[in-house]
């Protein structure tokens, strides 16, 4: 049977592909809105504690999509080329890599949960509802990452839609079991972390499933320790990297949170209701960014140099004119969305101010975020790294922090959206530079991980 990603039009498979995915990016969203929601009916504490366990989960899933997107980067490229059996082993490998790491994380993680979150400040009243939420969840972290990390070899294999169901399924799940547990059960907290759990089984029964019996991307074989060690190798050359890249933009907004402080607890208001909706509208570029490597990969690795390129040229552009386009809309719905989240006027202002300045960049900022998934699948994951250091501590939070001197918490706002202008128009150029020269040796390397930036 012939292989649509080889032999389809690619804006048509771009965005066919992309429209699954933004169901379940937005299944994802839903899924922490709703445990945050249900966790807060309970009080100031268990809210607390969520927040508190914030850095570590965040951690942990990033780790998580590092891996993932490893994964996909080889593996696509693998099954381009025609080579299942090789495909097979690499994602076997990448599993058992990813479920060592996840148990010593959570050992680790139960044996330091008090030092660890007393180090991140909670006091002993919040600690209480910590322990009860992260002891189970350090227990099911693996029903969490294997699922994240086969994920991303069955969308590397052409499927983005079984991932998306899936996604929905879970947070639906999530959903109803929440109250159940942490209500009718009265498990508080705890209960919470066993909704999460549950839901996180489904997608973990699934994703084995699919890899094992219908994708054939799985194996019981014993591995060849050799050949195990040098897919490893391969596999945290881009996935350790990536992961760190995952991890700075919290980072980034952590410093942003800190210099809008200094002009009133308004701004830090304003950016947190605004930043909830802005993840909402941001969507598509996710949904983009989880399509466009299937469909790059396989072309790399089948030798389509041509059809490479316009995957890299279509994607960006369409970025960019879906965002602009969008503009209009979100500048007029702005005031009536900032007040879903505040009814106190300085902060609604502040928010109604922040959605019609920053989504001007939204364009620009999904260039960004697009290229650097680009540069992976490109097994130039250096390079990605530091194009994200780069747009975040070389500008984000340079402008960002000069706008505030100028104009205070305008300035601020002001400061990002310019800072993603500017950044996303260099990072136009070099990555549209990239896919004219995608036929260079450099590039179609499968086992190149070169990460200069020129």
């Amino acid at each position: 049977m012939q292989n649509e990603l080889l032999s389809q039009p690619i804006p048509n498979l771009v965005v066919r592909k992309s429209i699954p995915m933004v169901f379940g990016v937005l299944a994802i969203l839903l899924f922490t809105l709703v445990d945050t929601w249900f966790i807060s009916l309970l009080g100031t504490e268990p809210l607390a504690a969520m927040s508190f366990s914030f850095p570590v989960t965040f951690i942990v899933s990033s780790m998580a999509m590092g891996m993932g997107i490893g994964l996909s980067a080889v593996v696509g490229r693998l099954l381009g080329g025609g080579d299942h059996e090789q495909a097979k082993r690499f994602t076997t490998d990448s599993l058992i890599l990813s479920t060592i790491l996840v148990l010593v994380l959570g050992v680790v993680g139960l044996l330091l949960m008090d030092p660890l979150f007393r180090l991140l400040g909670a006091p002993d009243s919040v600690l209480v509802h910590i322990r009860a939420y992260m002891g189970v969840w350090f227990l099911v972290i693996p029903l969490l990452v294997i699922p994240m990390v086969g994920n991303s070899a069955i969308r590397a294999s052409g499927d983005v839609k079984t991932p998306s169901v899936v996604m929905l399924i879970s947070g639906l799940v999530n959903g109803v079991l929440d109250p159940i547990f942490i209500f009718v059960l009265d498990m508080g907290v705890r209960g919470a972390a066993l909704a999460t759990g549950v839901s996180w089984l489904i997608t973990f029964v699934v994703a084995f499933h699919v890899l094992k019996n219908r994708l054939n991307l799985l194996t019981l074989e014993k591995p060849e320790k050799s050949l195990l060690f040098i897919h490893w190798r391969q596999l945290m050359s881009i996935g350790m990297p990536a992961a760190l890249a995952q991890m700075l933009n919290p980072m980034a907004n952590a410093i942003q949170v800190a210099i809008l402080a200094g002009f009133g607890v308004a701004g830090v208001a304003a950016f947190g209701a605004s930043s909830r909706i802005e993840a909402i509208f941001l969507v598509f570029i996710m949904a983009l960014g989880s399509v466009m490597p299937t469909v790059l990969g396989q072309n790399l690795g089948a030798g389509q140099k041509q059809r490479s390129a316009r995957t890299i040229s279509f994607t960006i552009h369409l970025v960019i004119g879906l965002y602009l386009a969008m503009y209009a809309l979100i500048f007029l719905l702005a005031p009536y969305l900032a007040g879903l989240f505040t009814d106190e006027t300085q902060v609604a202002e502040l928010a109604t101010l922040y959605l019609r300045i920053m989504p001007l960049s939204y364009a620009w900022l999904g260039v960004g975020i697009v290229a650097s998934q680009i540069l992976n699948v490109l097994h130039r994951p250096m390079a990605s790294l530091w194009m994200n250091v780069l747009r975040l501590f070389g500008f984000l939070i340079p402008f960002a922090w000069l706008g505030g001197q100028l104009f205070g918490t305008l300035g601020v706002f002001s400061g990002v959206a310019l800072a993603h202008t500017v950044s996303g128009l260099l990072i136009y150029v070099y990555i549209l530079k990239i896919a004219r020269g995608i036929d260079e040796p450099s590039v179609n390397d499968p086992g190149a991980t070169s990460g200069g930036l020129s």
